[in-house]
């Protein structure tokens, strides 16, 4: 598959998934009266378990064992929650936006970072120690 068809399924399956952690932090924040960040980071975990399946199945189309998979996605949604909550920590705290804003500039720079992370190491076919089902 190449780049460009990469790159735009990711970015759908990173909408619609991005779309539920808002839905998600929104309910939290209004109908439970959380705070934003403990909002974000559960909202944030919630939409990873679905970009995952949506992403391994249908954007990379990758045959590595959930095992294996699995285990590096977990690894970029860690340290995409830690991105994630120290700009929305950045753009709610010390610039005061709104969350939403702050929300917004940190989801595309975590996009970015966990689309790189994605093709490159956790559904990366052309490397054997991944676990590939031959």
């Amino acid at each position: 598959m190449n780049w460009r068809t990469q790159i735009s399924g990711f970015a759908l399956v990173g909408i619609v998934a991005t779309g539920l952690q808002y839905v998600l932090m929104a309910v939290m924040i209004h109908g439970f009266d959380w705070q934003a960040l403990p909002a974000g980071a559960l909202a944030y975990v919630g939409s990873a378990v679905f970009n995952y399946l949506l992403s391994r199945r249908f954007v990379f189309r990758s045959q590595a064992r959930h095992a294996v998979a699995g285990l590096r996605f977990a690894v970029i949604v860690v340290v995409g929650l830690g991105l994630n909550s120290m700009l929305l920590h950045l753009g709610t705290v010390w610039l005061e936006w709104h969350w939403l804003p702050a929300q917004g500039v940190s989801t595309a720079l975590v996009m970015f970072n966990n689309f790189l992370l994605a093709k490159f190491w956790a559904f990366d076919r052309c490397r054997r120690i991944q676990g590939v089902d031959e």
